[in-house]
């Protein structure tokens, strides 16, 4: 949820900032950034235990 927060304000604000105020890194922004938008809203979905 974070990194969806920064990558709404990207254009009003700068990266940086955003993460240190968030407690994330900018690294870790720009690799979600990266990642295919299927596996972003898998990762958002809640886990279950065992099938």
């Amino acid at each position: 949820m974070k990194y969806g927060a920064i990558e709404q304000m990207r254009q009003q604000y700068p990266v940086p900032p955003m993460c240190r105020f968030l407690g994330v890194s900018t690294s870790g922004y720009y690799a979600w950034r990266k990642r295919p938008l299927l596996l972003r809203i898998v990762g958002r979905l809640p886990q279950t235990a065992g099938v």
